[in-house]
């Protein structure tokens, strides 16, 4: 069983640029439109409550997968 490896934090941060939640996307290999998939579910979500959506310590995979697909997400570091 291949270990998993960290794809991303999801941070949801509220109007005030505080930090309301975080979720870590992580699986057994590279990431794919599954993967996001599930950020742009929470980019929904956190929109439709007035927030933003960013992406720390992305790999490389997944900050390219995130530019393909138009994102709405900022990507730090």
């Amino acid at each position: 069983m291949a270990k998993e490896q960290l794809w991303c934090r999801v941070r949801i941060v509220g109007p005030g640029h505080e930090e309301l939640a975080a979720v870590c996307l992580r699986g057994s290999g590279p990431p794919d439109l599954d993967a996001v998939e599930q950020v742009a579910r929470l980019v929904l979500v956190a929109r439709r409550s007035g927030c933003t959506v960013r992406l720390a310590d992305a790999c490389a995979e997944m900050a390219d997968l995130v530019v393909l697909v138009a994102l709405p997400v900022e990507v730090e570091g």
